[in-house]
């Protein structure tokens, strides 16, 4: 009698850490889903690649789930044969899902700091730059766009003009040759 209620309470003992193990993993599958909201500040190119990364995450979650579940029913109908390798491969998922977490974290946020960096200070209505290295304070450190250019990655401009510009200039030196009276050539 004492070794069936000993048995009793191993199970039980084994079984709440499961059934909480149920509950957090199934809230996470949940919230997984706002993992996908930080998509729009993921360079556009690598976005299919996050989002492979965020489906394989939510089924390993699932799949992590049914050994969760698959493993607490093996314990309560109390059949060894099944749980003993269920509980090895269910660890086995953990470990996976750890790693695959730690990728998926280190992976989104170096995207995400990619596309933060790619970001550039411009005047709205000067459009002058503003130094990296700057808080935007100091009036030195806004720049005209080609110094800035050139500063920051030794570029060398050249200059022309655009269709639309080009249209502009020409009518606008008409007008002018126009307005003093000098034939237009």
């Amino acid at each position: 009698m004492i070794g069936e209620e000993m048995k009793d309470y191993m199970t039980l003992s084994a079984i709440v850490p499961i059934a909480l193990g149920i509950v957090i993993v199934f809230i996470s599958i949940l919230r997984s889903k706002s993992l996908f909201l930080a998509m729009p500040f993921v360079i556009v190119r690598n976005r299919s690649a996050i989002v492979r990364f965020l489906r394989h995450h939510k089924l390993l979650m699932i799949l992590f789930l049914v050994g969760y579940m698959v493993v607490a029913v093996a314990m309560v109908m109390d059949v060894p044969f099944y749980s003993a390798p269920l509980v090895g491969a269910t660890c086995f998922l953990v470990a996976v899902f750890i790693y695959l977490s730690c990728l998926l974290e280190s992976r989104l946020l170096g995207e995400i700091q990619r596309t933060l960096r790619v970001l550039m200070p411009i005047c709205a209505k000067c459009k002058k730059m503003r130094s990296p290295d700057s808080d935007g304070t100091d009036q030195d450190v806004w720049m005209d766009l080609e110094k800035y250019i050139v500063n920051e990655t030794g570029a060398q401009l050249t200059h022309g003009l655009c269709p639309k510009c080009t249209k502009e200039t020409i009518d606008e030196h008409k007008r002018t040759r126009k307005a003093e009276g000098t034939p237009e050539s």
